[in-house]
């Protein structure tokens, strides 16, 4: 079951966070990432309780927002819908908006990215 809405098509406006970010498209890809080599520590509370619920009534996830550092992935938009997927059991891969920082290091194995979707995000842009 296909839980995430990523359009062919794909604009920074889909991924649903920092629409009007000035951090240059020639460094953002859209990807596929392994649920596993994304660290998030955070709790279940209501909100994680929610998102579980939407998940299991069919609602479309925005993809996770993602920054590559040299040395690791964090996660800069996501958190909920993340322990959310754990709490449930979901395990595989997710979509990912990466933005890219430092010195090229490569990204973890595990880490597809979507050359399509990541030209479409670079040309299309904000959708503007």
């Amino acid at each position: 079951r296909d839980i995430f809405d990523v359009p062919k098509n794909f604009k920074l406006e889909d991924a649903r966070y920092d629409v009007n970010t000035r951090f240059p498209l020639k460094h953002m890809v859209v990807a596929e990432v392994d649920v596993d080599l994304i660290p998030s520590p955070y709790p279940k509370d209501h909100r994680v309780q929610q998102m579980m619920e939407a998940i299991q009534q069919g609602i479309k996830l925005p993809p996770i927002s993602l920054e590559q550092y040299p040395d690791k992935l964090t996660i800069a938009d996501g958190n909920t819908r993340l322990a959310a997927l754990r709490e449930l059991g979901i395990k595989g891969k997710v979509p990912a908006v990466i933005r890219l920082y430092g010195d090229n290091s490569p990204l973890p194995k595990g880490v597809i990215i979507d050359e399509k979707r990541t030209e479409s995000l670079r040309r299309l842009g904000k959708g503007e």
